[in-house]
C-alpha cells in the first residue's frame, strides 16, 4: 500500500507540473501570441506534428499534419505540408562576434556587418572576418561571382542590394536566436516541392548556388517567419546538437547514419531521393550527412560558398556532417544541393 500511495503521488506530481506547463504556455500565447509546444514557439500558420524538443519537435504548414505523432519521439515522413525540425540554441551568443563599428564586406559596396560568425568550433576550418577573402566568412560576398546578374539570378535587385540585405538579413537571424533559443531547420534537402520528401533539387540543368538561394526564399507562411537558405552557423548549432543529443550521432565519423559509400543501408553510395531511409534520420532530420553536399550563405573564399555534409560516394569518416568545403556558386555539377531554415522575425 505505501508503494501504491508513493507511485500515485509521483503521479500526482507529474500531472500537476503538466498542468502548470500547460498553464505558462497559455499564459505566454495570451501575451504574445505565439503558441509553445514543450517550450518551442509554433508559428502562426504551422502546426505540431509530434517530436520532443529533446529529440526534434517537427512542424508543419498544414493542418492535414496536425499532432499526428504527438509526444511521440520519432514522426513519421510523407506528411502533407513543408516541415521544418526545431534546433534548440541556449547560448547563441557563443557563436558569433559583434563589432559596434562594423566591419566591411568584401567588394566595394561600402556595407558593413556589426556581427559575423565566429572561428569554426567544428569541422577544423578557422574562419575569419567579413571582407578578408583569404578563408571562411559569413556574412560576405563572394566577390569573383557575385555581381548584379547573379544577385538578380537569386532574387536581388543588384549587387549592393544582395550585400545589404545578407548582412540584414544575417543580423535579424541573430537576434531570433536570441529572442527564441532556436531556430527550425529544413527536415529535408530542399526538392522542386519544398520541404517533402522526393528528388533533392541539385546544381544542374540551370540550377546553381544563385537559384537555390532564391528558392529557400520562398517557403514561408504568413508575415511572422521567413525561410532562407542555411547559414554556416545554424549548420554548426545543427551539428552540436545532434552530437550532444545522440552518440549514434557522430558529426566527425558519420558512416553509419549518413549516404555514403561506406554506409550499409540500401541505397548507400548513390544518389537517393531526401527522406528515403529511416536509417539516414537524426533527431527527425532527414539526409544531414551524406546524400548531397548542400550549399550555405556562408562564404568561402574569394570564388565560393561553403557546402557542408559530404555526399554520396565520400566516406562518412573523411566527409562527416561537419565537413567543410568550398565550391564554385556558379557550379551546375548535380552533386550539390542544399537546405533552407526557418526562423521566427524578432
Amino acid at each position: 500500500r505505501a508503494k501504491e500511495a508513493k507511485n500515485r503521488y509521483a503521479e500526482a506530481q507529474t500531472n500537476e507540473e503538466n498542468q502548470l506547463n500547460e498553464l505558462a504556455n497559455w499564459i505566454d500565447e495570451m501575451e504574445t501570441g505565439i503558441k509553445k509546444v514543450d517550450g518551442v514557439p509554433i508559428p502562426e500558420g504551422y502546426y505540431y506534428v509530434g517530436g520532443t524538443k529533446a529529440k526534434g519537435i517537427v512542424i508543419s504548414d498544414n493542418v492535414a499534419d496536425k499532432e499526428l505523432d504527438k509526444g511521440k519521439e520519432n514522426v513519421r515522413r510523407d506528411l502533407a505540408g513543408n516541415q521544418w525540425v526545431w534546433v534548440p540554441v541556449e547560448t547563441p551568443s557563443s557563436l558569433y562576434t559583434t563589432v559596434d563599428a562594423g566591419v566591411l564586406l568584401d567588394g566595394d559596396t561600402g556595407v558593413k556587418t556589426t556581427k559575423y560568425t565566429n572561428s569554426a568550433i567544428i569541422s577544423g576550418i578557422t574562419r575569419v572576418e567579413p571582407g578578408d577573402a583569404s578563408s571562411y566568412r559569413e556574412p560576405d560576398i563572394v566577390i569573383n561571382y557575385d555581381d548584379d546578374t547573379n544577385a538578380k539570378t537569386a532574387g536581388f535587385s543588384s549587387l549592393a542590394n544582395m550585400a545589404e540585405t545578407m548582412k540584414s538579413e544575417y543580423e535579424e537571424m541573430i537576434a531570433s536566436l536570441e529572442k527564441y533559443k532556436g531556430f527550425y531547420i529544413g527536415r529535408y534537402e530542399l526538392t522542386a516541392n519544398g520541404e517533402k520528401t522526393g528528388a533533392t533539387q541539385t546544381c544542374g540543368n540551370e540550377v546553381n548556388w544563385y537559384t537555390l538561394y532564391k528558392n529557400c526564399k520562398t517557403l514561408a507562411v504568413g508575415s511572422k517567419v521567413k525561410t532562407r537558405m542555411i547559414w554556416g552557423l545554424q549548420w554548426d548549432a545543427t551539428c552540436n546538437w545532434l552530437a550532444n543529443s545522440d552518440p549514434r550521432y557522430s558529426i566527425t565519423d558519420s558512416s553509419t547514419w549518413g549516404n555514403y559509400s561506406n554506409n550499409t543501408a540500401d541505397g548507400h553510395g548513390s544518389p537517393q531521393n531526401t527522406g528515403s531511409s529511416e536509417s539516414w534520420k537524426a533527431n527527425n532530420i532527414y539526409d544531414f550527412a551524406g546524400n548531397f553536399f548542400e550549399f550555405t550563405q556562408e562564404a568561402g573564399d574569394a570564388d565560393g560558398r561553403a557546402c557542408r555534409g559530404g555526399y554520396f560516394i565520400n566516406n562518412g569518416s573523411g566527409n562527416p556532417a561537419s565537413f567543410r568545403g568550398s565550391s564554385n556558386p556558379t557550379i551546375t555539377v548535380s552533386a550539390y544541393g542544399s537546405r533552407p531554415t526557418l526562423y521566427l522575425i524578432p
